[in-house]
């Protein structure tokens, strides 16, 4: 069962790519590397169904993903859990682009759709931010090398610059990267679970041969 949820969970994962790309090519002077992802699922988006079935994907992901995090460590499986949420929050409450998702920062007051919206982001930051740090802190403290130790701190520092970098001029290329680094460390969770499950199901089987 777990490994089909991973293997769905990538899948999803690839599918966020995919329908972002195929939105931004069909949405009138769109730039991937300057606007929002959440622009392509606005009100006012040219391609808004694709834009909301991008962000539901990646929160598809998440949730299968935490299913299989839970027996590997509560606490990460939790917060990827809550990430699931957010991110359905986030394609539930979308911002407004009267003009359209093309250079759509530049347009507009937010409401409360936007507001929320925004308040999901943050609540997606803050919970995968620390399930990279729980992992990470275990890991090193349980004295084992895995994708989630070392590494996986490093992305959490990735993770929170590339957050920053939402508020630049043209935030679309360090947004990405901010999404692209979480997606990467949820498969280096994913296979430092199955890593640890195949391990204790040989200690398991050794103890059963004595």
């Amino acid at each position: 069962m777990a490994t089909v949820l991973t293997r769905l969970c990538i899948a999803c994962l690839i599918t966020f790519w995919v329908l972002i790309t195929i939105a931004g090519v069909l949405t009138p002077d769109y730039e991937q590397y300057r606007d929002y992802v959440s622009a392509l699922a606005s009100y006012g988006s040219e391609a808004a169904a694709l834009g909301i079935l991008a962000i539901l994907s990646t929160a598809a992901a998440h949730a299968m993903a935490s299913v299989v995090l839970m027996p590997w460590d509560r606490i990460v499986g939790s917060c990827v859990a809550l990430a699931a949420f957010a991110l359905l929050i986030v394609a539930g409450f979308r911002i407004n682009c009267p003009g359209g998702a093309g250079r759509c920062l530049q347009e507009g007051e937010p409401g409360v759709s936007a507001v929320v919206h925004a308040g999901g982001v943050v609540v997606y930051t803050l919970a995968i931010v620390t399930a990279m740090l729980v992992a990470g802190v275990r890991s090193l403290l349980g004295h084992r090398r895995s994708l989630v130790g070392v590494p996986g701190l490093v992305a959490s520092v990735l993770f929170v610059v590339a957050f920053g970098g939402l508020w630049a001029s043209s935030p679309g290329l360090p947004q990405r990267f901010w999404v692209f680094i979480g997606q990467v460390w949820l498969v280096m969770a994913l296979v430092d679970a199955h890593e640890q499950r195949g391990r204790e199901e040989a200690r398991a089987l050794a103890r059963s041969h004595r």
